[in-house]
């Protein structure tokens, strides 16, 4: 039965071609879209949850107040890992690692410029990584050791076995690599090239050894133990600070898991209130919308054949099928239309995607070897047909015999019907969403066109890597005589990235608890202010020619309302223990994302 149902769907599509054509196409577009808008769902869902500890896994965060609000951070003191699996039961493990850096690894004469981090030897414990080669569990237990990536370890070694060879990091150290991973997958938060072992980064850098609890530049992860009581634990960290650093008793810890930091990533006054959820319930809202639109078509163009049917139907009926056989009839027709709809989609999502890619700005793919993947498209598609098929066959199954023959279809012109009732929603969903799309495009476009406060036109920023450090204004000089440059300075930060602050900072007129407010801080050289093209307001950019400036100090707008300063030149100023006077302000510029607004910043040495 089954069998002749989809023969008659198939000869009454291949009768009705024009109809037909438009149906499929217009369903086929819908899906593809939004199936499109699901695998971007799909691999936000699943980011970071494809570790088999994901249930246990934990970063620790601080509350700080700021400016009268709190500020969530996850950078933490050094010996705070040591701490919590020292003192706490409920800790299994710890591993601490640096902030992502920009380093340099070759062989010879090849050489790459890679991202890295430090990391405990039981980083590679919590966290999931495969190994191709190498033993996870030694793999950093040498300080003089390096893991890579496979994409790493093939651009430096192609196909070889790279594992006892040994590369120069930074032109400076010998590391010897001792495992090889594969690149991180696309559903994940870590971007590493090159992993090399906590005590080597402090060997690197002996100063870090002998800073403690007043220095947050650290990430610290936990593994807890099976059934341990996350609140009881938060309750148990959120003083440790205070214990050991009373200055910096006001700052809170607390423990938060890994794979919701994806999503859940945004914290307001020290507490979790969303992230990039958003865009993602967003997202299948489109995508739910765009099918159910889809589906209201599909309904409107069937029913606007129901005179052509309505004959078809009345000499059914006539012969003696009944309305159920009937609906069995149509509902096949329109599971077969959206099973052809979809593999229609497949096609186009295949040509799309890597626009959509480009637009969003995200690595994904077709998970063609996910059968259950491949079983929930299935299921959406049948559903797809289903409900695009449902109204349509009990509208047409309906139809009265009698009526009919005589070319009635027993519809008084005076009623609202159904088909109209789908095309009214129909548009109003998508004028909702033309409206949506035109507010998202004009919260962008003031974005990108909001003042930053500094000439971005041939403004170019690049890393200060190997000797370019030290001698940086021997390449300056060189370069402006070379003609390739008007000016240039060099930075702490990136333009796109304001991460550093400072506290314990003094002011004449400060009032009590003021010195406990985190600064944003610039470290700069000479020239910075011609370099940026930034307005100053008042005084003057810092000068080579003024050997008292090695002490001087540039504030902002922000700054000076901050600190209440009514004639700010000449004003004395203790910035990172050392007292300071301020030679300038500059107008407020935009300085890291240009979503939040511009905060109180001082710029130095």
């Amino acid at each position: 039965m089954l069998k002749n149902y989809f023969k008659t769907a198939w000869r009454n599509l291949t009768q009705n071609k024009v109809s037909s054509i438009i149906n499929i196409s217009g369903l086929a577009i819908g899906m593809a879209v939004s199936f499109m808008l699901l695998l971007y769902v799909y691999n936000e869902f699943s980011f970071d949850k494809y570790h088999p500890n994901d249930s246990r896994l934990y970063q620790v965060f601080k509350n700080q107040p700021r400016n009268g609000e709190i500020k969530t951070k996850d950078i933490l003191p050094r010996p705070l890992a040591e701490t919590l699996i020292k003192d706490f039961p409920e800790v299994e493990e710890t591993a601490r690692t640096s902030e992502t850096m920009s380093a340099v690894i070759g062989m010879g004469s090849k050489a790459l410029k890679v991202q890295v981090i430090a990391a405990d030897p039981a980083f590679l414990q919590l966290f999931k990584f495969d190994f191709l080669s190498g033993s996870k569990r030694s793999a950093l237990n040498d300080a003089s050791s390096i893991v890579l990536t496979e994409s790493t370890a093939k651009a430096l070694f192609g196909s070889n076995n790279p594992v006892g060879q040994v590369l120069k990091y930074n032109n400076n150290f010998p590391l010897k690599i001792t495992a090889v991973i594969k690149d991180h997958p696309q559903n994940s938060s870590f971007s590493f090239k090159v992993l090399i072992p906590w005590d080597g980064f402090m060997n690197q850098q002996p100063w870090l050894k002998e800073i403690g609890w007043d220095n947050y530049a650290f990430h610290t992860f936990v593994l807890l133990k099976q059934g341990a009581n996350v609140q009881s634990v938060n309750n148990k960290v959120h003083d440790l600070i205070g214990n050991y650093l009373p200055a910096d008793k006001e700052i809170k810890l607390f423990v938060y898991p890994f794979s919701k930091l994806h999503l859940y990533g945004e914290f307001k006054a020290g507490v979790s209130a969303g992230g990039n959820i958003e865009y993602v319930r967003l997202f299948l809202i489109l995508a739910v919308g765009i099918l159910l639109i889809a589906c209201i078509n599909f309904m409107n163009l069937s029913t606007a054949r129901s005179e052509k049917r309505a004959r078809e139907v009345g000499i059914r009926k006539a012969i003696g099928a009944r309305r159920l056989s009937l609906v069995k009839q149509f509902m096949s027709e329109s599971v077969l239309m959206a099973l052809v709809a979809f593999g229609i989609a497949l096609i186009l999502m295949i040509v799309l995607l890597p626009l959509f890619r480009q637009m969003m700005h995200i690595q994904l793919s077709l998970p063609y070897n996910n059968l259950w993947a491949w079983a929930l498209a299935l299921d959406i598609t049948l559903f797809t047909g289903l409900v695009s098929g449902c109204y349509p066959a009990l509208f047409l199954s309906s139809f009265n015999p009698v009526k009919v023959l005589k070319g009635q279809t027993g519809l008084s012109k005076g009623t609202i019907r159904p088909r109209q009732v789908l095309v009214v929603l129909q548009f109003t969903f998508t004028v909702s969403l033309i409206l949506g799309s035109i507010f998202i495009y004009k919260q962008l476009a003031y974005i990108g066109e909001r003042p930053v406060g500094y000439t971005r036109n041939g403004l170019i920023e690049m890393p200060s890597d190997g000797a370019l450090y030290d001698k940086f204004e021997s390449f300056r000089r060189d370069a402006i005589d070379a003609g390739a440059i008007t000016e240039g300075a060099a930075t702490s930060e990136p333009i796109t990235l304001l991460n550093s602050a400072s506290w314990k900072n003094y002011w004449p007129g400060q009032l009590p608890g003021e010195d406990k407010i985190p600064i944003d801080a610039i470290g700069v050289t000479y020239h910075f202010i011609d370099t940026y093209q930034l307005k100053l307001t008042e005084g003057r950019d810092l000068d080579m020619s003024r050997p008292s400036d090695s002490t001087a100090i540039i504030l902002n707008e922000a700054a000076v309302k901050l600190m209440r300063l009514k004639d700010p030149i000449g004003t004395k100023v203790k910035w990172m223990d050392i007292d300071r006077t301020v030679i300038g302000v500059v107008k407020d510029f935009v300085w890291g994302s240009p979503y939040e607004p511009v905060k109180p910043t001082i710029i130095g040495f």
